[in-house]
């Protein structure tokens, strides 16, 4: 199977993500900053994102629904990392 196309990049695509670099601190600060940002620069936004986390909503499907309806890629990765800040706090 593994001469087939599909099955080769599969396997690069899984050796490329065994070797990510994980930095928690460095990405709960971004998050942090994330929030922090929102709650200054637009609360609406802060408080729509707490709202949504606590409904179950995770990070991912927050930014994927807000680029959906805004097309608004930078706000939307913001929307994303402090919904992760969120979620990192509530655990």
């Amino acid at each position: 199977m593994a001469d087939h196309p599909a099955a080769v990049v599969e396997e690069r695509m899984d050796d490329e993500m065994s070797k990510m670099i994980d930095f928690p601190d460095l990405d709960a600060a971004i998050d942090a900053e994330s929030y922090q940002w929102l709650l200054e620069a637009a609360p609406v936004y802060a408080d729509a994102v707490a709202a949504e986390v606590k409904r179950g909503h995770n990070p991912a499907d927050i930014r994927q629904r807000f680029m959906r309806l805004t097309q608004r890629p930078a706000l939307a990765l913001r929307l994303e990392q402090a919904a992760r800040h969120l979620q990192r706090d509530a655990s």
